[in-house]
């Protein structure tokens, strides 16, 4: 699931390096004009999935092994892919949410499911991490502004909710398959359907 990764590791392992150190007396900051974009980009899609007023009608964007996908959840996906540079971000983020069902399914079947307390830690954990210098916690409270979050909210209404759960079973279901030497299944492999297929060919 190579493109499944927090925007967080994004903005700090890729802004932060490939832009350099700021300067100290700059008012701007090294990712500045990206992560104001990522935040841009992702802003609608992100509320709309955290904020019950702000929801669509809860239309059903397809099936993923039974399990029906709203549209919000597959606009949130897509939007991260599109912030992240993927070349075709529908397609991308169809494949993701196949593998996180496959995954979440695995996590359920065998027990290994984080809870929440592992959950929150992990997101903490990640805020102190992006916290510990001025020039990441910047790019991160560029974001939650261009959300119109508050960094609070942005760690413990979608960071906490949504992109740590994912880590976390992603991670452990990587574990599990290498321990029992099984192979993931590819995005083709997993049973699904798309219902709006016109509005999935319309982002591609």
């Amino acid at each position: 699931m190579k493109n499944r990764k927090f925007i967080i590791i994004i903005v700090t392992l890729i802004l932060c390096v490939s832009l350099g150190i700021a300067v100290a007396s700059s008012k701007d900051f090294p990712g500045k004009k990206e992560a104001t974009q990522i935040g841009i980009e992702m802003s609608e899609s992100v509320n709309a999935l955290i904020d019950p007023s702000k929801k669509s009608d809860e239309i059903t964007m397809g099936v993923v092994l039974g399990e029906k996908i709203s549209k919000d959840y597959f606009n949130w996906e897509y939007s991260l892919c599109k912030a992240t540079g993927s070349k075709e971000p529908a397609k991308r983020a169809w494949e993701l949410i196949k593998l996180e069902i496959y995954e979440r399914n695995l996590a359920i079947k065998e027990g290994f499911m984080p809870t929440q307390e592992e959950i929150k830690k992990c997101s903490d954990e990640m805020r102190a991490v992006v916290e510990s210098t001025e020039d990441s916690h910047n790019l991160v409270r560029t974001i939650a502004k261009q959300m119109n979050m508050t960094e609070d909210a942005y760690w413990n209404d979608y960071q906490a909710k949504y992109e740590a759960p994912l880590q976390l079973i992603h991670s452990r279901v990587d574990e599990y398959l290498k321990k029992n030497n099984l192979a993931k299944p590819s995005p083709d492999e997993i049973e699904g359907e798309i219902y709006e297929i016109n509005y999935f060919n319309s982002l591609n």
